[in-house]
């Protein structure tokens, strides 16, 4: 989320800037992760396991820390957000767009945010609420809060083709999620109905692309057996009607996608700035202010049936919500997408020069 950030970075020459690369597991150290950055930014990268002991920040001695993540838990103590901020100034963009309350408190956790320096805001009302709940701090100049935009939406609309590729089929992107504890998910209500659905229509193309954890968390809660994985997967191969996709880079692929159906998931804000119709599979969560003007722009559906004659009329053309999305799209992301990295990055550096 923060990668156009570092890229602008590099390419300003007001910035020097690193990436210290911390193992997944600190428990059982591999050199994956430092493997995998330096082979994309080279000596832009340090290792922060070395010669078997953690790489002192201190010694690197930042201006400023970027966090990837809002959880001290996965970090050794040395490098935790508590330790940090007590010698430099500690900044956060989201990881992940918070979309109802409860997911709230658990990744915009207080104990994680009381050590935050800067927090680039992805939305003004989540500005309000960590400035309301952390006010003594902000007033006295400890702490800041800022709407500048979300990075992540100025790389999206870059990747939104220069001309209308008009294709013969149309596309259905079904996005379901990963766990029916966390937020729920229609996976195994939906699973059956939507391969059949090229049967019905000839010119329709299905893409199933679950969270990265869904198949192999049914698997371990016993939703699902690894034989019943691999019968189902086995529809989408050598099939030109249904494609399961895995792959690292969805943003192009969104903008190919006519009509997105989902459960509840961050990709949703992302999809929203496509114009394109959302059919939103509901599992009871309550949203949160923003997320309820986003459902006011998508057909919110309860069951298969629903779902089905919802894509019907869409698939027909009958779109009535087309305008109402066009509306929330400027309200609710504002006008400027496309400037939001060099915004930040200035926002930096005048906060550096004060």
């Amino acid at each position: 989320k923060i990668r156009s950030i570092f890229d602008g970075m590099l390419e300003d020459e007001r910035y020097e800037p690193l990436i210290l690369a911390i193992p997944e597991d600190i428990q059982n150290i591999s050199m994956k992760v430092y493997e995998y950055f330096r082979g994309i930014y080279g000596n832009a990268v340090i290792n922060a396991y070395c010669e078997n002991t953690w790489r002192s920040l201190k010694d690197l001695n930042p201006d400023y820390v970027f966090y990837q993540e809002p959880y001290d838990n996965y970090l050794p103590p040395v490098y935790q957000s508590g330790t940090v901020v007590k010698y430099v100034k500690t900044l956060y963009v989201p990881y992940g767009f918070v979309l109802w309350d409860k997911v709230k408190s658990i990744s915009m956790s207080k104990i994680f945010f009381r050590n935050v320096y800067c927090y680039f805001a992805e939305n003004r009302l989540n500005l309000e609420y960590n400035v309301a709940r952390l006010k003594k701090s902000h007033q006295m100049g400890y702490q800041k809060s800022l709407n500048i935009g979300y990075p992540i939406f100025e790389t999206f609309m870059k990747r939104k083709p220069l001309s209308d590729n008009s294709q013969e089929s149309k596309v259905v992107l079904w996005t379901p999620r990963w766990s029916e504890d966390v937020g729920g998910s229609n996976f195994f209500n939906y699973k059956d109905e939507v391969i059949k659905l090229p049967q019905k229509y000839s010119d329709l193309k299905i893409i199933f692309r679950p969270h990265p954890l869904l198949i192999d968390h049914f698997i371990e809660t016993g939703r699902i057996t690894v034989e019943e994985a691999k019968i189902y997967l086995q529809n989408f191969k050598n099939n030109d009607t249904l494609e399961y996709d895995t792959s690292n880079d969805y943003m192009g692929m969104f903008w190919n996608v006519d009509i997105l159906l989902t459960d509840v998931s961050s990709i949703i804000v992302e999809f929203f700035l496509t114009g394109k119709p959302i059919i939103y599979c509901d599992t009871g969560v309550i949203p949160d202010a923003f997320f309820a003007e986003v459902i006011k722009g998508m057909y919110v559906v309860d069951n298969w049936v629903e779902a089905e004659k919802k894509l019907d009329e869409l698939l027909q053309g009958n779109d009535p919500l087309k305008q109402k999305r066009e509306e929330l799209k400027k309200t609710l992301f504002g006008d400027d997408l496309y400037n939001i990295t060099s915004n930040i990055l200035n926002e930096i550096y005048k906060d550096a020069m004060s």
